[in-house]
C-alpha cells in the first residue's frame, strides 16, 4: 500500500512539474507576445517554477513577475493564472489604443490587471472581485505596490443592485472558483454586495473582461437591458457551460449577443476524444471572443 501511495505521490509530481512544465514552455514559445516580454517571461516561470513553500511569516507565497512583487495564497493557484494569462496569453488584444478603457469584472489576486498594465502601460482599468480573501491580494498586488490606473471595487457584478451569497472553496481561500452557485464549490457562503456593471460603463469601453463563474449571463443581460453594451467594443468572456448540470443555454447566450451587435470566435478547452464526450452534462469554460463587425475579430495570434 505504501508503495502504491508514494508511486502515486511522484506520477502527480510528474505530471505536475515536469509535463506542466513542458505544456508551458510550449505556450511561451508559440506565444504572440513581444519576444523582449516573453524573455521576461521565461525568468519568472523558471522562479515560479522553483518556488519552493512559503516566505515572508504572513502565510503567503511570495514571487518576483516581471520585476514585481506578488503574492498568493498558495504556488498551485499562482501557476494556473500565470499560465492562462501570462504564458497562454489569453487576453493578448494588442490593438486597443495607446490609452484603452478597461473593466475586469473577476479580478481574482490581479493578474489579468498586471498583464493589461503590462500590454498596454497607459491603460485604465476597473476592477472588480467580490471574494474578501482575493480582494485583499488584488489590492496588495496592484494599487498596493504603486501600480497607477488601476482603481478597484470590492464587489461581484450582476443583474441588479443588492447583496448575495458568495460561496467560497473549502482550502483555498482565494480559489477563483468562488462562485455565487451554491453547487459550484461546497463551502461555506460569505454575503458579499453586488452591483450592476452597467453603473460603472460611464464611456465607451475598449476591453470588457468577465469571468464571474457562472454569472455571466445575468451580467449581459444588464448591460443590455440599460443599453450600457452600446459602449462596449470588445469583450472576453470566460463562459461556464454546464455550470448547472446539464443544462444547455450557451445558444441562447450566444444569440444575445449577436443581436447586440456582436461577432465572435471561441476557443474551448475540452479536445475531441476526450471520454467527456460520451457523457451528458459535462462542465468546460469556453472562451468568448466578442466584438463588433469591421473592429480586428478575436485574440491576436
Amino acid at each position: 500500500m505504501a508503495a502504491r501511495t508514494g508511486i502515486g505521490r511522484l506520477a502527480s509530481w510528474f505530471d505536475r512539474r515536469v509535463v506542466g512544465g513542458a505544456r508551458d514552455l510550449a505556450f511561451l514559445a508559440g506565444s504572440p507576445l513581444p519576444r523582449p516580454l516573453r524573455a521576461g517571461l521565461f525568468r519568472s516561470w523558471l522562479s515560479l517554477h522553483l518556488q519552493r513553500g512559503r516566505t515572508d511569516g504572513d502565510g503567503l507565497m511570495h514571487w518576483t513577475l516581471l520585476g514585481r512583487r506578488v503574492c498568493a495564497h498558495s504556488r498551485a493557484s499562482m501557476a494556473l493564472q500565470f499560465r492562462e494569462i501570462f504564458l497562454r496569453a489569453d487576453y493578448y488584444l494588442p490593438d486597443l489604443g495607446p490609452r484603452p478603457f478597461i473593466l475586469d469584472a473577476g479580478a481574482n489576486a490581479g493578474l489579468a490587471i498586471l498583464f493589461f498594465k503590462t500590454v498596454h502601460p497607459g491603460a485604465e482599468l476597473v476592477g472588480f472581485e467580490p471574494n474578501p480573501e482575493s480582494f485583499a491580494l488584488l489590492e496588495r498586488n496592484t494599487v498596493g505596490s504603486g501600480l497607477d490606473g488601476v482603481t478597484l471595487h470590492p464587489v461581484a457584478v450582476g443583474a441588479a443592485d443588492g447583496s448575495l451569497e458568495f460561496f467560497l472553496v473549502p482550502g483555498e481561500p482565494a480559489s477563483n472558483r468562488a462562485s455565487s452557485r451554491p453547487g459550484r464549490t461546497g463551502g461555506r457562503p460569505v454575503s458579499v454586495p453586488q452591483r450592476r456593471l452597467s453603473a460603472f460603463v460611464d464611456r465607451p469601453v475598449d476591453l470588457l473582461k468577465l469571468d464571474v463563474e457562472g454569472a455571466e449571463a445575468g451580467v449581459l443581460d444588464d448591460l443590455i437591458q440599460s443599453g450600457a453594451i452600446a459602449r462596449v467594443r470588445r469583450m472576453v468572456i470566460e463562459y461556464h457551460h454546464h455550470i448547472q448540470g446539464d443544462r444547455d443555454a450557451f445558444g441562447h447566450f450566444l444569440g444575445r449577443l449577436e443581436a447586440a451587435g456582436f461577432g465572435y470566435q471561441l476557443r474551448a478547452s475540452l479536445p475531441p476524444g476526450d471520454p467527456a464526450w460520451r457523457r451528458g452534462g459535462t462542465f468546460q469554460d469556453v472562451l468568448v471572443y466578442a466584438c463588433r463587425p469591421g473592429d480586428g475579430g478575436g485574440q491576436a495570434g
